[in-house]
């Protein structure tokens, strides 16, 4: 709903606030649809956007500018609000879910883009509800990809171009260049930072999902 209010289930008004986006968003590059599927599972859950960020600690204010299609926001701070949600990143995609569909063509891809990062994603499967997360990601040159979200997996990284520093809690940092790949827990996850002036790109295969 368009206007100065934004009303949950319960039929409170929450202010819209115009904020500017917080560390690592960009409200010149927002993401209309994003925030759209952000507010429909919230209002599916009949949550405030109060009791939201006292669940993530993603501040109120921010919260609201995003689902208004203000502001862009992290990849570690979304997978902070679908784990809230219980949802994946197919379920901001309206329409009927697609868990048959077997080929996943080029334009069928659902993207993720992070521009205060550097970072644009994009999924390689129907949705998320499955035993992996296959994603394509480029990381341009100064990119740095952090807090994301700790899991009991694994993940598979492959590197076609560029280079990658990958740093781990508890862990020895190591670079990728194109061609070289790794295989990390997902108990520490990784900050990731463009090496180079090169945009890196890569494949990576998640287990279980992460968003």
């Amino acid at each position: 709903m368009s206007g100065a209010y934004d009303r949950t289930m319960s039929g409170a008004p929450e202010e819209v606030t115009t904020a500017p986006a917080e560390n690592g968003g960009d409200a010149g590059a927002a993401q209309p649809d994003l925030g759209i599927g952000l507010r429909r599972l919230r209002r599916g859950r009949g949550e405030s956007l109060a009791s939201v960020s006292q669940a993530t600690g993603i501040s109120q204010s921010f919260l609201s500018v995003v689902e208004n299609g203000r502001s862009d926001i992290t990849i570690g701070r979304l997978m902070r609000l679908l784990a809230h949600y219980e949802a994946g990143l197919g379920d901001l995609i309206s329409g009927e879910p697609q868990r048959d569909r077997v080929v996943t063509r080029a334009e069928e891809r659902i993207p993720l883009r992070s521009p205060g990062e550097g970072v644009e994603l994009y999924l390689l499967a129907p949705d998320t509800r499955r035993a992996m997360m296959p994603v394509y990601g480029s990381h341009s040159p100064g990119s740095r990809l952090t807090d994301l979200r700790p899991h009991g997996g694994e993940t598979f990284v492959h590197l076609l171009t560029g280079s990658l520093l990958f740093e781990r809690d508890g862990h020895q940092p190591f670079v990728l260049s194109a061609g070289d790949s790794a295989y990390i827990t997902g108990d520490a996850p990784p900050t990731i930072t463009t090496v180079g002036d090169e945009t890196a790109t890569l494949v990576a295969v998640v287990t279980p999902p992460t968003l």
